[in-house]
């Protein structure tokens, strides 16, 4: 493994909450976060998913706020999005990205129509000019009587660039199956194509097959570029878990193509909420190098079945800042 495995948990259970969620109660969440690091103004821009504990689950996301802070670590709100602001019934995770021009954009995923699309909102100057009025569907699921028929949409977006072109991860939600990562590439941000050699279709990804730990649910998380291959960090859940559409669990895998996957924790998973609760649930996590330091933020379960934002640091040697 490419971290050391004690030291990587020990250095991530010393974490700091740093976003909470609105009402202290059951299943009141802060979570999903995206970071971004401007390395002219010295500051963090954070992206965070609300959601309320009221209604009916998968309609509870209510909010994306934008937070910036000068130490990745102490963070205050600059923007709030109310989903009635955009005119649909709920926010998933958002991810926020900067241009290689400066400029910042925000996109996110919601359900219209009975289908879950990825949307984008214009480029800005800074996160607190977002509006949310400029919505555009970028992706959406195709249009098919075909076996794509079973796809209900695409989820829980992660943007990066990376070789020369914006790579896409989402989530595929599907009819009675369980969720499939699917993988998309653009020169732009706004035209996405499959990538040729799709984690989920191309052989042999066989990784992503729902098994061992995680035979509900395998499905990407965050991608940190590497000077040779990616690391992934994925999570997943077993179908014996409590609440396994929700009690997520994270782990590794390696590649040096995009295509052919080793995982690194494929007997257990790497990280785990040390909070007692009903749930152990360690996801939506976002990796970022930042001087010599890696920076994680991840939606952690609290003992009251309340989920908050969390982060953690830790020095990157000299060899691991090498390959990064």
């Amino acid at each position: 493994m490419l971290f050391d495995r004690t030291d990587l948990i020990n250095a991530l259970t010393d974490f700091k909450t740093i976003v909470e969620p609105e009402k202290d109660e059951e299943n009141w969440w802060a979570g999903a976060p995206s970071v971004v690091f401007d390395a002219k103004d010295h500051k963090f821009w954070l992206a965070v998913r609300m959601r309320t504990g009221e209604g009916r689950r998968g309609s509870r996301g209510y909010e994306i706020r934008i937070l910036n802070s000068n130490n990745g670590e102490d963070f205050s709100i600059v923007k709030k999005i109310h989903r009635k602001e955009m005119d649909v019934q709920v926010f998933e995770r958002p991810a926020l990205i900067m241009l290689p021009n400066k400029k910042f954009r925000l996109y996110g995923c919601s359900s219209f129509l009975g289908q879950w699309v990825i949307w984008k909102l214009d480029d800005v100057e800074y996160p607190m000019d977002l509006d949310p009025t400029t919505m555009e569907i970028i992706l959406h699921p195709p249009l098919s009587d075909g076996p794509s028929a079973a796809l209900k949409g695409y989820k829980d977006p992660f943007v990066i660039w990376y070789k020369n072109k914006w790579h896409l991860t989402v989530n595929g939600e599907a009819h009675k199956t369980a969720a499939r990562p699917y993988h998309f590439i653009s020169h732009d941000g706004f035209e996405w194509a499959p990538w040729p050699n799709d984690v989920v279709n191309g052989k042999p990804a066989t990784f992503f097959e729902t098994t061992g730990w995680h035979n509900w649910v395998t499905r990407p998380a965050c991608l940190i570029p590497l000077k040779i291959g990616v690391l992934l960090i994925y999570e997943g859940a077993h179908l014996n878990w409590h609440d396994a559409v929700y009690n997520l669990a994270t782990g590794m895998a390696y590649s040096p193509d995009l295509t052919h996957w080793h995982d690194l924790t494929p007997d257990e998973p790497l990280l785990k909420s040390t909070t007692p609760g009903d749930f152990h649930t360690w996801r939506y996590s976002h990796w970022l190098p930042v001087e010599g330091e890696m920076y994680v933020y991840w939606e952690g379960a609290r003992a009251n079945n309340t989920f908050a934002t969390r982060m953690a640091k830790f020095p990157l040697d000299d060899a691991l800042n090498s390959l990064i």
